[in-house]
């Protein structure tokens, strides 16, 4: 399936991460993907996998939406991405058999 539907730079996420101090190169090491991943990311020109959405969702300690990815193209309903499995207080680690996704240290 592909996901590259022109959103709009996602300027909320860039700011979170320029906030921290954090480069676009260690968060792609904190989650699993390379930094390219994170500028198109940043750039609304793609939209991360549910995997990869869990995994920046706990490293920014914030919820899609929050970090500004959302499937609504403008305003109106305010359905937010797919559940990033934060939702609830057990783990919800899950073997997905995709090569290059370490762990998130918290």
């Amino acid at each position: 399936m592909k996901r590259s539907r022109y959103r709009g730079p996602n300027r909320i996420v860039k700011q979170e991460r320029e906030r921290r101090g954090w480069t676009q190169l260690y968060v792609a090491q904190q989650i699993g993907v390379d930094a390219f991943t994170i500028s198109r990311w940043e750039r609304g020109l793609n939209f991360p996998s549910p995997y990869a959405l869990q995994k920046v969702c706990r490293l920014f300690g914030k919820t899609p939406a929050e970090l500004g990815f959302s499937r609504e193209e403008s305003g109106g309903s305010s359905e937010a991405a797919p559940p990033t499995g934060l939702e609830g207080s057990s783990d919800t680690s899950q073997s997905t058999g995709e090569p290059g996704h370490g762990t998130v240290s918290e």
